[in-house]
């Protein structure tokens, strides 16, 4: 046997307990050179195994813990950058809607009521049919009716600039009728007058109603804006061929 193998079996034995005297006999050619070597091989078996401190395996554990959850986390979750690019964009035409939504049904001293009427002026400008600017000016007449009707109720006012604003808008679509008539079928002509005439009537219940609450300072007004109803109701009249002859004076000789 080899001098390490002899070695390594003794070795052995001592860690198993048993008396190394006995091997002197076995080995008497190596024991010289043994014997100075087994106290330290002894010696060095028995010096204490270094172990980490407490701070830094609560450190690796942590870390460790940290990485399984970024794992986790990207695992569980591999569809929330696509959400997140379909869910912001969705949101945002979500807050238009219901931006315009609380706009157009908004009334006078409330928050989103110049946006309102700022936004009905750009829907005039954009509009390049002269039949729908018709329709719209009436839409807008028809809302500033409404207007005042609800101004009335909630206020026990009537509001002047209200009144103003929807015969401004209905003389704006009679303005616009006359001036482009021509372009117009009959049959168009016939929905856009069937459409004024509505429209004028709605006015005339409105302040019909206004002029029977106001006081003495709002009456004025009121009966011009109830004449100014009157004439555009001959306008129609007109328009539609509905126009009764002037009556012929009666001959002073009979």
């Amino acid at each position: 046997m080899r001098f390490e193998e002899i070695l390594d079996e003794l070795i052995d034995k001592l860690e198993k307990g048993e008396n190394w005297e006995r091997y002197r006999e076995k080995y008497p050619e190596f024991f010289q050179e043994f014997e100075p070597l087994l106290p330290l091989v002894l010696a060095i078996k028995n010096l204490p195994k270094p172990e980490p401190s407490p701070e830094r395996i609560t450190t690796i554990l942590l870390t460790i813990k940290r990485q399984i959850k970024k794992k986790e986390k990207k695992m569980r979750f591999p569809l929330i950058v696509p959400l997140r690019a379909v869910a912001i964009p969705l949101l945002l035409l979500l807050f238009g809607w219901l931006t315009l939504f609380f706009t157009n049904r908004s009334m006078p001293g409330e928050v989103l009521y110049p946006l309102k009427r700022r936004m009905e002026k750009w829907q005039i400008s954009l509009v390049a049919n002269r039949k729908k600017d018709i329709l719209l000016h009436l839409k807008f007449a028809d809302r500033r009716a409404n207007e005042g009707s609800w101004f009335l109720r909630e206020r026990n006012q009537i509001s002047a600039p209200l009144l103003q604003g929807m015969l401004a808008e209905i003389t704006s679509a009679l303005s616009l009728f006359d001036q482009n008539s021509s372009s117009f079928t009959e049959e168009e002509k016939e929905c856009l007058i069937g459409e004024i005439k509505n429209a004028n009537e709605k006015q005339r219940g409105i302040l019909a109603e206004m002029r029977s609450c106001a006081c003495g300072c709002e009456t004025t007004f009121l009966d011009a804006a109830i004449r100014k109803c009157e004439k555009i109701g001959e306008w129609v009249e007109e328009r539609m061929g509905k126009k009764s002859p002037p009556k012929e004076k009666p001959c002073p000789c009979r």
